[in-house]
């Protein structure tokens, strides 16, 4: 999967590479007057706040759909094995030797 701030990056990274070129330089080569009028945004900080609150809240949905997973997948399995009976839990730390 591509991760966002990835894709972002690349799709301007021509602009971004000849505005820092032309800042470095203090010149401006004709060919390059389209490339060079895309500066990068003056807010970066704001940017880098609102991506971090997305990558945390991204997170945590994710963490919620996982846990939603694990309930129903419990569930199923308690549905399937009707009215056997359980194994305590004492039981099976034992056998698994996570004691």
């Amino acid at each position: 999967m591509r991760r966002p701030e990835i894709t972002a990056r690349l799709l301007n990274w021509k602009a971004l590479a000849s505005w820092c070129m032309m800042s470095a330089t203090e010149k401006t080569f004709m060919s390059n007057a389209v490339l060079t009028s895309a500066k990068p945004p003056g807010n970066w900080t704001q940017l880098n706040k609102q991506l971090t609150q997305a990558k945390t809240l991204l997170r945590q949905m994710s963490r919620t759909v996982q846990d939603i997973e694990d309930a129903r997948t419990i569930e199923r399995a308690k549905r399937a094995n009707g009215s056997k009976p359980r194994i305590p839990w004492a039981r099976v730390k034992k056998e698994l030797q996570l004691d």
